[in-house]
């Protein structure tokens, strides 16, 4: 008889351990189907679950909260993604029918987006502009855009609307890196297309941007007089502010600027594809 009733409570204690596991807590909360407490300190009121991760009997995963009230809920917390080609300034998107998600560049609702960064290596700059067209890459590119002459131009495809030339809106961001420099981020574009940014719409054959230290998300827009791409290149030219005590301005490094070991001029390029078609 002993042995029959040993055997029916120990068949109940299972059935209670199956419904509800307690890590480190010797009494899981209500509604918790799991409940892991790393420091054992989880109060009957909640209190210190900031490291507790439970999943309730609604299928809902918590991890900082006894009360989740999402099928992954992350209270007071970061979530870390590794893996998928993740880089700076990426979002992580759906990108399907099946919620397969990865990481890209945020797009413009409608438009398409390509990232482009060039730099080049130098030892020595002085008021001579400075060609930046050591390497490149495209960090993305939805428009499918192309370079020349080893990567250092950039080639844009022309675009029309039906009223007429289209073109592209250019996000620019740049810098001498470990110098505090003061100059020009210049544009020389080739082909058929012509540019503009703010009050100087009469400049047909090079834009430039008055910049010191670093150059931050100006815009820049190119657009088309003909059925032609545009082939941009990009310097940098150094002003000197520092030979005429006028101009000096203290906290910027004199020319030239000059270091051993090299420096990296860079520039990167978020193009927006204005709607249109690639020809009239």
């Amino acid at each position: 008889m002993k042995k029959y009733l040993y055997i029916t409570i120990l068949f109940i204690t299972s059935l209670n351990l199956s419904a509800q596991i307690g890590i480190n807590i010797a009494s899981p909360k209500n509604g918790l189907n799991i409940h892991v407490d790393p420091n054992g300190d989880t109060t009957a009121s909640s209190t210190n679950s900031s490291d507790d991760v439970v999943i309730d009997s609604d299928g809902k995963m918590g991890i900082g909260t006894t009360t989740p009230e999402a099928k992954l809920h992350i209270q007071n917390g970061k979530i870390r993604l590794r893996g998928g080609n993740p880089r700076e300034d990426r979002f992580l998107f759906s990108s399907n029918e099946e919620g397969l998600a990865e990481w890209r560049y945020f797009s413009m609702a409608g438009y398409r987006v390509s990232e482009w960064q060039v730099e080049v290596q130098t030892n020595n700059i002085t008021t001579t502009p400075v060609p930046i067209n050591g390497s490149s890459t495209f960090l993305s590119n939805e428009i499918g855009l192309t370079t020349k002459n080893n990567g250092g131009t950039l080639v844009l495809p022309a675009r029309f609307t039906s009223s007429g030339y289209a073109g592209y809106f250019v996000i620019v961001t740049a810098d001498v890196e470990d110098v505090r420099e003061y100059g020009k981020l210049l544009f020389t574009t080739g082909g058929t297309a012509t540019n503009s940014y703010h009050t100087r719409p009469e400049i047909t054959t090079q834009d430039y941007f008055v910049y010191s230290d670093y150059l931050s998300a100006r815009v820049w827009y190119v657009k088309f007089s003909g059925n032609y791409p545009a082939e941009v290149s990009l310097s940098f030219q150094a002003t000197d502010v520092s030979s005429d005590p006028k101009k000096s301005i203290p906290y910027l490094d004199p020319l030239p600027y000059t270091k051993p070991s090299g420096i990296k001029i860079w520039a990167k390029l978020q193009i927006i594809e204005m709607q249109g078609r690639t020809s009239m």
